[in-house]
């Protein structure tokens, strides 16, 4: 039950405890080392986007590890595959096991055109009944949303770390969700997609008005008032611009 009368997040509570449990705090340890390969997807306007994460140095700073990682993505878009590697760097806290990773500048390996870097912020975390380890959270960064990598878990992690996965009705319903929002995420690509083609056939639009109004300004009103002359063209904001041709 909750109570009324205090003003605590108990689900804030209940996440500070379980970062400060000895036990967590335990099974977070070694869970990434240098060499490590990730494996997964994130989603963003392109579409299911596969992605791979190499961790590629670590450092022990204060509480926190500095990590370093080469990060590659590929996609299939219009009968042709699209790939794209470069650096991202940052922190993992053992508490919580927080790992929130930024494109590190100038880094890019392969850079296709109209893509840019990307930064992943998830959770680490024991997944399936295999000794396997999820990385998971969100694409920070608009037009995206979220990501999921798996990994093989180290020898040295304790048997208890690796749980199993029961089917139950739990399992039914978050199965049920997750194709629900694939499939919110499909319209929500399309709409996005069709704003933005929309807005670029609007810029040609009105580039080609006012290319035709120029030109009838050369070959006509110059000659009408004295080598100059003054229209009105109105933006796509509602703004009034004044445009005046001479010779």
């Amino acid at each position: 039950m909750w109570d009324k009368f205090i003003s605590a997040d108990a689900l804030r509570v209940t996440y500070d405890r379980w970062t400060r449990e000895p036990r967590s705090q335990k099974d977070a340890t070694d869970v990434l080392f240098e060499g490590q390969q990730w494996n997964g997807s994130y989603f963003c306007t392109q579409g299911p986007t596969m992605l791979t994460l190499e961790v590629t140095k670590m450092q022990q700073v204060d509480d926190s590890i500095i990590v370093t990682a080469s990060l590659t993505f590929w996609v299939d878009m219009k009968d042709k595959e699209v790939k794209g590697q470069y650096d991202v760097a940052g922190h993992y806290s053992r508490e919580g096991r927080v790992l929130v990773l930024q494109p590190v500048p100038g880094s890019w390996k392969t850079k296709p055109n109209n893509f840019v870097m990307v930064g992943l912020q998830g959770v680490i975390s024991p997944w399936g009944s295999a000794r396997q380890l999820r990385f998971a959270g969100s694409v920070p960064i608009f037009g995206c949303d979220s990501f999921e990598l798996n990994s093989e878990a180290p020898d040295r992690i304790p048997k208890h770390t690796a749980r199993s996965i029961k089917s139950n009705s739990w399992n039914t319903a978050l199965s049920s969700l997750a194709k629900a929002i694939d499939h919110a995420r499909q319209n929500w690509r399309e709409q996005l997609q069709q704003l933005i083609q929309e807005k670029s056939t609007a810029k040609k639009d009105t580039s080609a008005q006012v290319a035709r109004l120029m030109e009838a300004a050369r070959q006509v009103g110059v000659r009408a008032n004295g080598g100059v002359f003054s229209f009105e063209v109105t933006s796509a904001d509602g703004e009034e611009v004044l445009v005046q041709v001479g010779r």
